[in-house]
């Protein structure tokens, strides 16, 4: 899991600032221009890191990870549904503060928010941030990474996002296999997208 070299850290760290900085100093919010930069991402990831094994990313793990992804992310919702209920029944409603505009198209949002962004950022923040950090001890890279993570999603619950963060790194230290964070993260924005709509 530590077999990102520094000069790939820094080529791909440079290359995905470069885009968001772009993106964000374009001063619009065209969809089209988001996807562009979450494809032109993947694309440096995928040029750049040799060894896309390293990252636990081959056609022979894809459908493990996937049944993998999927076993973590129904447990994942299910302690998520008991946390809530307990939150519910103690009088505090933990949800009302996330929130998805009405004038959102729900077509742009799954396919950002619940197919390319997720795996852009797992790419990005578990594959190479993550890959890179580990060198440094698992905790060090889990909740670095976590905070980096955290730090660039400033919408919704920050404690949301850290926790996500923290079970996306998790699961892939676990599994060692990108899809599965790839999965949890591709079905809880699914989930949330669709609940909040």
């Amino acid at each position: 899991m530590d077999k990102i070299k520094l000069n790939t850290f820094l080529i791909i760290t440079i290359c995905v600032v470069t885009i968001e900085s772009m993106l964000i100093f374009s001063g619009t919010a065209s969809v089209l221009l988001l996807v562009a930069s979450r494809f032109l991402q993947i694309g440096c990831v995928m040029v750049f890191v040799v060894d896309l094994d390293s990252l636990g990313l081959s056609i022979y793990t894809l459908k493990k990870g996937v049944i993998r992804g999927s076993i973590w992310s129904f447990l994942i919702g299910l302690s998520v549904g008991v946390i809530s209920l307990f939150f519910y029944i103690g009088g505090v409603d933990i949800w009302p503060r996330i929130s998805i505009s009405e004038n959102d198209n729900i077509f742009t949002l799954l396919a950002v928010g619940s197919a390319i962004g997720p795996i852009a950022e797992e790419l990005y923040f578990r594959g190479v941030l993550f890959g890179y950090l580990r060198r440094f001890g698992f905790i060090v890279s889990l909740i670095f990474s976590s905070l980096v993570f955290t730090f660039l999603h400033q919408e919704g619950i920050l404690l949301f996002q850290f926790v996500g963060g923290v079970l996306f790194a998790v699961s892939y230290e676990i599994e060692k296999n990108l899809v599965v964070p790839i999965v949890i993260h591709i079905i809880g924005n699914l989930v949330l997208i669709l609940l909040f709509y």
